[in-house]
């Protein structure tokens, strides 16, 4: 089916098991030379106009004898310092932007310009750049990973441009070779901004045949307005379509919507209020689907019990009272679900808020939470932890984690947000959340001796009702 994305894809993204090949297309989308406007520059800038006989001579070579008869007369290092000032001319766009904040830790690219490298600067992403043999231990590191197998524009000895360029690759690479063999033996592979007659396409895809053997899963390609015929070779080439057509819509509109498309599914990173709320409603929005009892552990100030009732209270928390309340609903309608249980760690000091939140809103926050807590005084199980919580955790069983960061403890709201999906990484979380909650509980039941059901209850009541009355006496 046209303009869909298949589900299996979805699901790669999400566990981080995707590997992009980006192809010139994308480039192109912030006004980037294809290789013919680079070597039709060069050829003004290095053999000018004066020869109309050597003119007709270059116009009938294909672009790697170009290339090469370019090097072979004005020597490589000149003319990779002229492909430099092309390409700088060159700057990111929206969609680059996109793409750095999907959640893939590694990029192949046959591109030499540097805007996904930019791209990532500019959104505070980390990443290394590997483009030769002795780089490929870098490929470790927890960044993401821009693995350039055509070279690097800052060493022109390394760029893939000729005849001559193209045949030495192998022999010059074979460690970044065996980088490739073990990345698709488990990997997804995605490729962007490619077309049926690309001659890097064929030669990657011939590559990742040959390495795999039997081994071998059909990567993903996307095509954009591309007929019937064109997605018939690319298919009979052992690759998988996914094809986005639109009327009237050009190749740029139609990767901005399979990249939104990819983003509303599978993004794990938000840096604004908005972002943040709308990936927590996303993830906690499957989680119900799934109709299945699962534990919830919050760790947060106050927490998803606390938040407003429904839209018509008072905007607790601003412009996006509405998404927060969806998000706290769909929190507790889990918790409804048979076999749903809640461990929730508190922080009951007013005090910490009193430059954050009115006093109203402080008031209701604390009768709301007073409320659920009768309400659901058999699923859950609440303490205080006694020291202000910066980092929010949601753990929603053992499928995901959503960790809320402050930069800033004073702030009203949240830096950024970032979705944890690794079953190791989660426990891991998990078990750091059960040995705090276990550490206030004691602290909590020393208070009230140990034993009794719903002691924890009687603690937290009791200390709502303290903080309530201290908050009324605040100045309006």
């Amino acid at each position: 089916m046209a303009n869909t994305i298949p589900p299996a894809l979805i699901e790669e993204f999400q566990r981080n098991n995707v590997v992009i090949f980006l192809g010139s297309g994308m480039s192109q989308n912030s006004g980037a030379p294809g290789w013919n406007d680079i070597l039709n520059e060069l050829r003004a800038a290095f053999i000018g106009d004066k020869s109309p006989q050597e003119i007709d001579f270059y116009k009938k070579l294909d672009n790697l004898e170009k290339a090469q008869y370019l090097y072979d007369k004005f020597d490589k290092t000149p003319i990779i310092k002229k492909m430099k000032d092309i390409l700088s001319r060159v700057e990111f766009c929206d969609l680059h932007r996109l793409l750095v904040r999907l959640p893939w830790a590694t990029m192949v690219t046959t591109n030499w310009d540097d805007l996904v490298e930019k791209a990532c600067a500019s959104s505070g992403i980390g990443c290394i750049k590997i483009w030769k043999d002795d780089q490929v231990p870098l490929s470790g590191s927890e960044e993401k990973t821009i693995i350039k197998i055509h070279g690097s524009l800052d060493d022109p000895c390394s760029v893939v441009f000729s005849e001559s360029d193209y045949a030495s690759f192998p022999e010059k690479n074979r460690l970044m070779q065996s980088l490739f063999g073990t990345l698709l033996a488990y990997k997804a592979i995605l490729f962007v901004g490619y077309s049926y007659n690309d001659y890097n396409l064929k030669s990657i895809v011939s590559f990742v045949k040959n390495s795999l053997g039997d081994l071998y899963r059909k990567p993903y390609i996307l095509t954009l307005n591309e007929d019937c015929f064109s997605e018939e070779y690319l298919e009979k080439r052992g690759l998988q379509c996914i094809s986005f057509r639109g009327n009237g819509l050009d190749k740029r509109k139609l990767l901005e919507e399979f990249l939104y498309k990819i983003k509303d599914e599978v993004l794990d990173f938000a840096d604004n209020r908005k972002s943040r709320l709308e990936l927590v409603y996303r993830e906690n929005k499957k989680i119900l689907s799934s109709k299945r009892g699962v534990i919830l552990r919050n760790m947060a100030n106050f927490g998803p019990l606390a938040t407003p009732l429904s839209v018509n209270d008072e905007r607790v928390f601003d412009d996006y009272t509405e998404l927060e309340v969806k998000c706290a609903e769909n929190w507790k309608s889990i918790l409804d679900l048979p076999g749903s249980s809640a461990k929730l760690i508190l922080c009951l000091d007013e005090t910490r808020y009193k430059n954050v939140y009115a006093k109203s809103h402080h008031l209701r926050r604390i009768e709301i939470l007073m409320e659920n807590i009768e309400k659901f005084e058999d699923k859950i199980e609440v303490v205080d932890f006694g020291h202000q919580v910066i980092n929010n955790l949601d753990i929603y069983g053992k499928e995901v984690c959503l960790e809320s960061v402050k930069a800033d403890a004073g702030k009203k709201t949240y830096s950024f947000l970032r979705i944890h999906r690794g079953r190791k990484e989660i426990d891991q979380l998990i078990s750091i959340f059960d040995g705090m909650f276990e550490n206030a509980k004691k602290m909590n039941s020393y208070t009230y001796g140990q034993g009794k059901k719903y002691l924890w209850k009687r603690f937290i009541m009791d200390k709502l009702n303290s903080m309530r009355k201290r908050v009324s006496l605040w100045e309006d």
